[in-house]
């Protein structure tokens, strides 16, 4: 291979797979004379050293599992700027090939327990994989089944960081296999691995996938209104198994893989029977899957869409042919057009440290907040310290967020938060009783979040609709993300009541907004269909401010160009070099 890099004690024979990230050679380690697949960092990546330096730091943690149905890991290091893994070479294909021979009950049974007892201990380690599908699941031989490519598995951290009004991100993972949470770019825990695995089980019994859509944002239309799928007759007693692995709200899931392997070993399988084989329709028949509607299945009362949190919504870019799955539908529908509200009786029942002539009411609280259309509006540079700061929080970085940003919103929610400053919260709550337009945004962002304080979406969205009485973009983009968060599109729209507060954010030039109705006008749902025009418009509306997720867009519409949008490859590098210079990862 002369085009082969050189690493010091490995001799490279073939190149034997490139992705976005690496490529993978076929190797041998000299000093102990094995074969090795070596993963190298592509070299755009290598040249990004906070990216380097994660990837490091999880390769060493993903390193430490020692697991029989784990691929190892032998080495991860680096030599003269090349980043590479060595592992385990394992030459008996992934689970596309095992399909494509035709699979029984038997073996399926075998592999997935084999596969959940591998994520089981990953998970006990705190490790997330992130990223399960039949690719990434390789068969030393036909018995023997290993989890492989934790190169985007995460550590789960020891306190949960919703995605939030604060955190705008790309989605890592393939789409067709990904939680709804995970589209959503929200914090994941093992239940997304779960859910992951439950549509390779899907696809391993019928050789068809649960969901389907010819974009990404019909692909989570259809996980968020199709319900669980219903496997043919002949199938019916692995439902219980895909149920609890499938439902679309993850605390209707099996909490952990102890429950997974608990269910297939109560399954019973005919062990010699073909159930699904690559060009094979499943069970042989062109009828419909049949699926249990949303109705069927038991609301929790939870929202899983980042409850009242802006930046949930925005930006979950996985590729360029769907763009943006920002949105997911909660169980609870809002109402159409937006209604006078009488003073919530939590407000009524807070302490109060001042005395006052009477209880508050929506109207004067309003009198009070008007005229501050542009206070508080946090900066692109706060906002990404902000989201940053939550993505590997500690005190002394949070008191440094805090004395540079000293008297915003996002400063006082990290003192609350993350300082657990509870006489600063006692202010606060005093503060929106009275209608003061920063403490109003302070508890609607910790009640819609539960940070703090118990979570209560409906007091959350009270406060914010005060709050954009004043005019502030800032306040009215917390408005639409609480109500987009309870809305359910309509003949695949939102209603124009629901996305008013978004328009007119975005209109006053907040960058967020502009950012995340660009997302929504991408998936079609503010006229029916996809307007990337208008999104890109409005990427580069935010773009111009330092929004680096906006400029992430632009980059990603334009190497692939689509719609009205042309191909453009140097203008696609240009802001794709603009995002990482201002930190995007």
């Amino acid at each position: 291979m002369d085009d082969a890099p050189e690493l010091t004690g490995y001799r490279l024979i073939n190149e034997i797979g490139e992705g976005g990230m690496a490529r993978v050679y076929e190797a041998v380690q000299l000093s102990l004379d094995r074969p090795v697949a070596l993963k190298i960092l592509a070299q755009e990546l290598a040249a990004d050293p906070s990216f380097t330096k994660r990837f490091l730091r999880e390769a060493r943690i993903v390193g430490r599992l020692a697991h029989a149905s784990i691929v190892p890991i032998y080495e991860v290091g680096e030599q003269d700027g090349r980043y590479f893994i060595a592992m385990e070479y394992v030459t008996g294909g992934d689970l596309n090939d095992a399909m494509a021979t035709g699979l029984t009950e038997g073996r399926v049974h075998s592999i997935l327990t084999q596969v959940a007892q591998a994520l089981g201990y990953a998970h006990s380690h705190n490790i997330v994989h992130r990223d399960i599908k039949p690719d990434n699941v390789l068969m030393r031989d036909p018995a023997t089944a290993m989890v492989a490519d934790f190169g985007i598995a995460r550590e789960i951290a020891t306190k949960e960081y919703k995605t939030s009004l604060t955190e705008v991100k790309s989605v890592i993972g393939s789409p067709q296999y990904m939680s709804p949470e995970q589209m959503r770019a929200e914090s994941l825990d093992q239940r997304t691995d779960i859910y992951s695995l439950g549509v390779v089980a899907w696809q391993l019994l019928t050789n068809e996938l649960p969901h389907t859509g010819r974009t990404l944002s019909e692909l989570a239309v259809a996980k968020a209104t199709q319900g669980i799928p219903v496997l043919p007759d002949a199938l019916s007693h692995w439902q219980p198994l895909m149920s609890g692995m499938l439902a679309y709200h993850r605390d209707e899931r099996f909490a952990d893989c102890d429950e997974v392997l608990s269910q297939l070993a109560r399954l019973k399988t005919p062990g010699g029977t073909i159930v699904a084989k690559l060009g094979d329709g499943g069970d042989g028949t062109d009828s419909p899957t049949e699926v249990v509607r949303p109705g069927s299945i038991e609301a929790s009362g939870q929202s899983y869409l980042s409850t009242g949190a802006f930046m949930a919504l925005s930006v979950a870019v996985v590729s360029v042919a769907g763009l943006l799955l920002w949105w997911l539908i909660s169980t609870s529908n809002t109402q159409s057009t937006v209604q006078e509200v009488e003073v919530p009786p939590a407000l009524a029942e807070q302490p109060s440290v001042v005395e006052t002539s009477a209880e508050p009411t929506w109207d004067t609280a309003a009198a009070k907040v008007a005229g501050f259309a542009g206070a508080l509006q946090p900066s692109p540079a706060e906002f990404f310290a902000y989201r940053d700061l939550l993505e590997q929080p500690d005190n002394q970085s949070a008191r440094d967020f805090v004395s540079t940003y000293r008297g915003s919103v996002y400063a006082a929610i990290v003192r609350v938060y993350l300082l657990d400053d509870r006489v600063l919260l006692d202010e606060f709550r005093l503060g929106a009783q009275n209608g003061d337009l920063k403490s109003l945004l302070v508890m609607s962002y910790l009640y819609a979040n539960g940070w703090g304080v118990s979570v209560d979406i409906e007091l959350a969205e009270e406060y914010a609709r005060i709050a954009q009485a004043s005019g502030s973009q800032f306040a009215q983009a917390q408005l639409a993300s609480l109500m987009l968060d309870r809305a359910k599109p309509v003949a695949g729209r939102f209603s124009s009541a629901v996305l008013q507060p978004l328009q007119r954010s975005a209109e006053g030039g907040f960058f967020l907004a502009q950012t995340l109705l660009g997302d929504i006008e991408a998936g079609g749902l503010v006229s029916g269909q996809p307007r990337l025009g208008r999104s890109v418009a409005l990427y580069k509306k935010a773009a111009e401010q330092g929004d680096r997720n906006a400029l992430f867009n632009l980059a990603q519409v334009y190497r692939a160009g689509m719609g009205d949008v042309p191909k453009d490859a140097e203008l696609s590098r240009q802001y794709l070099a603009e995002a990482r210079a201002l930190g995007h990862p």
